[in-house]
Order: C-alpha cells, then structure tokens, then sequence
C-alpha cells in the first residue's frame, strides 16, 4: 500500500492565522500526528502533496509539490507514481487517498479498506447524515428537500489499485477537475463499476472549520489512550467500563476475583479491553508484582482507582482481619499502587472512586469513612506534588449510589444516585484534564 496524503489546502474555511495541518494536537502537528498514524508495516511510502517548505526525517515520506486545487494536487501525486512506481506493481499496488486535515486514522479501517480494494478495486469509506439535505442553488429559497435514508456523506481515506486511478486521470477533463468531482463517482464513469463502501466513525472527523478543532481534540484525547481500571467487578466500575467503551480507549481490567472477570470478559465481549490481571488490594506483594508487570508491558495514560471494601459495624465487634482489609484495601496498598504505578512515564490522569463518607459521620461507618478519607487527602496531596509534571489527579465524589452491594448493606428508601453520572464523570475528568483542575473534587449529586 502507497499512501497520497494530501495536504496542499489553504485552509480558507478554517479561518485561522495557522493552516489546520500545521495546528498542534497533543505535542505535535496535525499532519505529524497523522504521519504517524500512517506508520505502518505495509504501508511502503506516503507520498506528502504540500506547498509548504517543510522537510520529514523518514524514508517513507516522499514529498510531492501540490496543485491550485485538490485534484490538482493528486493528479501531481499521481503523475509522481506513473513515473517511479515499479512496472510490475502498476496493476495490483492500492494507493490509499487521505486528507492530512484527518489525523486519527486508525488500523482497522486500513486493515478493512485493504482487504476489500484487493477485491473490489476501489472502496471509499461513509458516515451516516445526521441532518436534512436541502437543495437551494441560491442559498435564499429552498427548491427540493433530499430524502436522507438514501445518502451518506463521503470521508476518506479512500483506496484504489493503481490502474483504476490511472484509467481516470488519464480520462479526467478540464470541466471535472474544476468542479472537484468526487472520485468515487470518477470510478463510476471511467471504470464502469461499483466502489465499495464502508463505515467510518468519529475519528475520521476533518478539521473544516475552527470549531471543529475542539471537538478533535476531544477525540484525540481518548484514542488509543490505556485506561488501567481496578475493581473491574464492582458494579460501578462496570458502569464506567460499558460507557468507556464507546469511545476508543483501550482498557486494562484489574479485579481480585478471577471468575468475576471472566463473567466481565464475556459480559462485554470488546477487543478494545486489550489485558486483565487479577490481583488481591489487600496483598502488598500481589500490588508489587501487579504494577510491575503493568509498567513493563504497557504505557499506560489514565489510571481509573475503582476497587474498595464496603464493611460497616460497632468497632468492638470488628475483627482485626476486617480492619486490616479495610485499611489496606481503601488506603494503604493504593499508596504503594500508586507510587510504582505513577513510574510510567505515560500516564496523564489519575481518578479515584471516592465516597459521600468523607464528609459525613454516619454510624457504624468509622473505618470504612476514615479509610476513604484518607485516600482522597493522598489523591489531593499528588495533585499538588505533580502540579508541574502533567500528571493530574481527581476525586470524583459520588451520593449514595444505585448498586447491589449498596442495597445489601443499606436498607433506605433515599433515591439513590445513577452510577451512570459516575461514568460520564470520569469521562469528563479524561477531556478537562489540565493543571488549573488537577486536584479538584467533583461532586455527583
């Protein structure tokens, strides 16, 4: 596969003083994060169609000076590989066709666009409309309303076998280049057959205009982005794992009981939960081995704390074995997570699970509330110490919430809390994280 990554645009619409592709998205520009996205195996060359001076230090990029127009600028990239493409590659050899202004390019739809070109010569990808299409040709009065269920928008990356884009541009004319024609329908008219289509997602989202960047780097935030969860089991934690999964994390379960787990595995059955380990919160040398095998084997960016011990009673009829389970679960051997943990360089966000207890003295409660309210007071302290290294810190502080165990221990009839307002919480602490909120507690009432 040879890639046509086009990045000539002037970025008129956007309306900014920075062309889009030059713009900064988590360290580095948009069309380097999109180069890297590109970084593949299979992948023999990306052919860079820009008017920029710019230079990149990969043999794989090849940079190709771009036209007046978009067409313009792939018919440069495509008289580039007439000339210097292997004879007898011409025929089979897919060039993939993307904009640079899409950065999140992701390996599925490469994986997918791959293996249906080789079948159907050309494949475009599509996305849903989402509003009514109107035609007004003068932009004052609406002369036909389109009926939505029989189109979809087009995105790229598109792919093609090098002949079917040699048949167009050998065929293209003057009316067709001006008018920016859609290649898929250029497939249409000079190879008289069907592209194939498929379904792309919100991470092919172009930046267009200025308000676009926002949301783009919101996505960027959570893509391929490794969230390490504890307590997997717990029915919070489940909560915040399924609403997780819609976006395009890639998540690490951590529970201490290993038949729970398997239950969750099937539960959700999603190849973004990439691992899970199975550790005991009150075993400091399991937490030992935990961390270390974690820090070893992954760059982990968010570090959900989701795991705890619920056990209320008077204080004379505790055990100690209850106490120390209690203390070392809620508190202390999160101490020594955290200290191993926070020695992965990658990770960016730190939430606990906290309880409604910190600040309430309710009966029977004193080790569970103490041993909660100390670990938020440790959460806290490592938003202060971190300040200034980009690791950020938040307690999410949830009411009574609507879960089993809740229900077993306590015996109300007070409206108890969604814990899918916990999920969305957390998802929020992941996309506002920055150091003017590190450390703040966020209440869920």
């Amino acid at each position: 596969m040879i890639v046509i990554l086009l990045a000539a645009g002037s970025s008129t619409r956007f309306g900014y003083h920075i062309k889009k592709q030059n713009l900064t998205l988590n360290n580095k520009s948009v069309m380097q994060n999109c180069i890297d996205n590109l970084n593949y195996d299979f992948i023999k060359n990306i052919i860079l169609v820009t008017n920029d001076d710019i230079e990149f230090n990969s043999d794989k990029v090849i940079i190709v000076k771009g036209g007046n127009s978009r067409i313009e600028s792939l018919i440069n990239a495509y008289n580039f590989l007439k000339e210097n493409i292997n004879n007898d590659e011409k025929f089979s050899e897919i060039i993939l066709v993307h904009d640079a202004a899409r950065p999140l390019i992701y390996k599925e739809i490469l994986d997918d666009l791959s293996v249906y070109t080789n079948q159907f010569n050309a494949c475009g990808v599509y996305k849903e409309l989402v509003s009514s299409i109107l035609e007004s040709s003068d932009r004052s009065y609406v002369t036909d309303v389109i009926k939505r269920k029989n189109y979809v928008e087009s995105h790229t990356p598109q792919a093609f076998k090098f002949w079917v884009l040699d048949k167009i541009f050998s065929n293209i004319n003057t009316e067709e280049i001006k008018e920016e024609t859609e290649l898929l329908n250029l497939v249409i008219k000079y190879c008289n057959f069907q592209p194939k289509i498929l379904k792309g997602d919100d991470r092919l989202l172009k930046l267009t205009y200025i308000n676009d960047y926002s949301n783009l780097s919101n996505i960027s935030k959570t893509y391929k982005k490794k969230v390490l969860i504890t307590g997997c089991t717990g029915d919070i934690s489940q909560v915040i794992i399924e609403y997780l999964l819609l976006f395009e994390f890639e998540i690490i379960l951590v529970g201490r009981n290993r038949n729970k787990i398997q239950e969750i595995l099937q539960k959700f059955n999603n190849t973004k939960i990439i691992d899970h380990y199975v550790c005991d919160f009150n075993n400091a040398l399991e937490v030992e081995f935990l961390t270390t095998d974690i820090n070893h084997k992954y760059d982990i960016d968010i570090v959900i704390l989701g795991h705890g011990v619920i056990k209320f009673g008077k204080l004379n009829e505790f055990k100690n074995t209850d106490i120390t389970e209690l203390i070392n679960v809620n508190y202390v051997n999160n101490i020594l997570f955290l200290k191993k943990i926070l020695d992965n360089k990658n990770i960016q966000t730190v939430i606990n699970i906290s309880s409604s207890s910190i600040d309430k003295s309710r009966i029977n409660q004193q080790i569970y509330s103490s041993s909660k309210i100390a670990m938020h007071l440790f959460i806290k302290s490592l938003a202060l110490e971190y300040k200034d290294l980009d690791v950020y810190f938040y307690n999410i502080v949830p009411r009574r919430t609507d879960t089993k165990k809740r229900k077993e221990l306590i015996n109300t009839d007070e409206d108890l809390l969604d814990p899918k307002k916990i999920a969305k919480a957390v998802y929020n602490c992941i996309i506002m994280s920055d150091s003017g909120t590190s450390g703040n507690d966020i209440y869920i009432t």
